[in-house]
This record gives structure tokens, sequence and C-alpha cells, in this order.
């Protein structure tokens, strides 16, 4: 959430007020940065990995949904770096299992 692109990954897509009616005809998992602070306040997830595909799944959307050369994926290919760094940080601190952020094909 601190990262100065995070805007646009915050909260769900708004495909009416973005105009894009097609959204989530196209996106059948959607996922934003406030679903996955609720899910992990509630207690959703049972492990790191399941938290780490649902973060996956924001950058997926966006690459299946926007042109290659759209800001937003500009924007989502920065952030994705930024999380992959740290979550090498966390795997060298907390000796979490090996995970491999990958593109995951829109499954949730």
């Amino acid at each position: 959430k601190k990262h100065n692109m995070a805007g646009p990954f915050l909260t769900p897509v708004d495909a009416v007020a973005l105009g894009i009616p097609d959204y989530y005809a196209i996106i059948k998992h959607p996922m934003d940065l406030s679903t996955i602070s609720n899910k992990y306040k509630n207690g959703d997830y049972a492990n790191f990995d399941e938290f780490l595909k649902d973060v996956d799944l924001i950058w997926s959307n966006c690459y299946v949904y926007n042109s290659p050369s759209s800001d937003i994926v500009v924007m989502a290919k920065a952030i994705e770096k930024d999380v992959q760094c740290e979550v090498k940080k966390l795997h060298m601190k907390y000796q979490f299992p090996e995970h491999t952020l990958t593109k995951n094909d829109n499954q949730p």
C-alpha cells in the first residue's frame, strides 16, 4: 500500500466508473490490495503462499486485461518487481518455504 504507484490497485476495479464494461467478463477472479488486507485481517490465509497467490493475481489480471504498453501495466510491473524483492528479503529473514512469483493465467 505504501508504493507510490499502488493507487489503482488499492480497491476493487470499478468497471462502471472506468468505462470498461467487459472487465468482469474477461477477469473471472478479480483481486486488489484492500481485499487482500481484509482477507489477512480475517485470517483467511492458511499460509504465505496463499497470500502471495492473491498478490500475483493482481498483476496477472492487470496483464490479461490491459495493453502491454499501457501506463497501468508499467505501474504493475514496477510494483511487482518491488514485491518480488521484498518477498526475497522475507525468505532470507524468516526462512519461508521457497516461492516463485509467476504469472498464473488468471486462475485463483
